[in-house]
């Protein structure tokens, strides 16, 4: 990709849970879903990072380790080190609540609309 100018960041993108977390998906089926989820992004040029594949393999082997004791240090303390990049929780939670509104009002109609379609179209095969 970076041969190709394919690619022109790498994100590393680190998630932390707070609270319990669902392991597998019979745990989301019992409704068991985080309280919160934390990101921690940061996000490299490809011009910054190294080009060859030893060194590349070093550099992405340190990020791992760094996102390891990164995770540690978030179950420790519930929240990442750079806590002025955290969203504001009102605004995104007013934001989500506000979608799943309007998912909820979409498919509502999206319903209401194939029913009387198929409805219609019943009336129409049983009088033709």
């Amino acid at each position: 990709m970076r041969s190709n100018d394919m690619i022109d960041t790498v994100d590393d993108v680190t998630i932390g849970y707070e609270g319990k977390f669902p392991i597998t998906e019979i745990d989301l089926l019992k409704g068991y879903f985080p309280k919160v989820v934390h990101f921690h992004i940061k996000r490299y040029n490809i011009n910054d990072l190294p080009q060859e594949d030893e060194k590349i393999a070093q550099w992405l082997q340190k990020c791992w380790d760094d996102k390891e004791n990164q995770l540690e240090e978030f179950y420790i303390k519930n929240q990442f080190d750079t806590p002025s990049k955290r969203f504001n929780n009102e605004q995104v939670e007013s934001n989500v609540r506000f979608r799943r509104r309007l998912a909820l009002f979409l498919w509502i109609i999206f319903i209401l609309f194939w029913s009387y379609c198929l409805i219609a179209f019943i009336k129409i095969k049983l009088y033709v």
